[in-house]
């Protein structure tokens, strides 16, 4: 990973790792906005389709 703010995402990715969290518990964990870190739960969530930061995607 490169760029501004990857410390961020590695430092909290390696922590929840670590926990053990589900993709579940990402998606509800409150985080700042606008934040680096805010973007794992962004993908938690969609993984989930519940990501409110993106369009909806088509079903196939």
């Amino acid at each position: 990973m490169v760029g501004s703010g990857v410390s961020e995402i590695i430092n909290e990715a390696a922590a929840l790792m670590a926990m053990e969290i589900t993709v579940h518990e990402l998606a509800e964990i409150t985080h700042g906005h606008p934040t680096v870190s805010e973007a794992l739960m962004e993908a938690a969530a969609d993984c989930l389709g519940k990501c409110i930061h993106l369009p909806p995607k088509e079903k196939k």
